[in-house]
């Protein structure tokens, strides 16, 4: 499944007081586990304080790990492999019975929509029992206007032309509507990419929430903390009162 040669980071924002559930965020693709100033991991203490046992993690060549990636034949499919070797890591320490969440934010809720139908296509035991994007419009049939290099965040991370190549060849949106598992999209009302119809998940067998006040579910205190009751009263009355 992953190159033995490879190594991840994951962080892991521990509950004090038990686990309530259990959680891996696969961080935008843009971005790192820490988020855009932190957001990240403001909002896994929010969880962790509400007993959720959070990991996040770098993907090879993504975030953190940009810097000196490795970039494979097939960049998006090993990127959903590491997703997955990270939910079962985090799933194999839980006790038996403590929901299991795939959280993907941004673009990383495309990986997050291919590592959770990998799962469930292998009948994988420690497969999520729940789904959750934020601000993830999944697109597909794509083009992307890139040739040679392209500079993201800043100029921080360059990605190849052939990265965007085979991010227009996933078909997320067809992926999510396959997912037999429970699935929350989050949206902020203020986002224009949700404004209209072309974006709505819950004709893909989501449950669309919008989080009314904030353009961006993780600009601000308020909006994370938001964000973070939406998440956990989805995963109370989705996944654990279903128990």
């Amino acid at each position: 499944m992953i190159d033995t040669a490879r190594q991840l980071t994951v962080v892991r924002d521990e509950p004090v007081d038990g686990v309530a559930a259990v959680l891996t965020v696969v961080a935008d693709f843009t971005f790192d586990r820490h988020g855009k100033t932190g957001c990240g991991s403001a909002l896994a203490r929010h969880l962790a304080r509400e007993a959720v046992d959070v990991h996040r993690f770098d993907a090879e060549g993504n975030g953190l790990a940009g810097f000196g990636g490795r970039w494979g034949a097939a960049v998006w499919e090993s990127m959903a492999d590491e997703a997955v070797a990270v939910v079962r890591a985090a799933a194999s320490r839980a006790a038996s019975g403590t929901p299991r969440v795939l959280l993907g934010i941004g673009i990383g809720g495309v990986l997050a929509v291919r590592a959770a139908a990998d799962m469930d296509a292998r009948s994988d035991p420690y497969a999520p029992d729940g789904l959750v994007l934020v601000g993830a419009d999944l697109v597909q049939s794509v083009r992307f206007v890139v040739t040679g290099l392209a500079s993201v965040r800043g100029g921080e991370q360059v990605l190849p032309s052939r990265i965007f190549r085979e991010r227009e060849r996933l078909n997320p949106r067809d992926d999510l509507a396959e997912l037999e598992i429970p699935v929350l999209g989050v949206v902020a009302a203020g986002d224009a990419r949700f404004a209209g119809e072309a974006n709505d998940l819950s004709r893909f067998g989501a449950r669309v929430q919008v989080v009314d006040g904030v353009g961006d579910l993780l600009g601000n205190d308020d909006a994370i903390r938001a964000l973070a009751h939406t998440i956990l009263h989805w995963t109370d009355d989705e996944l654990v009162r279903e128990r």
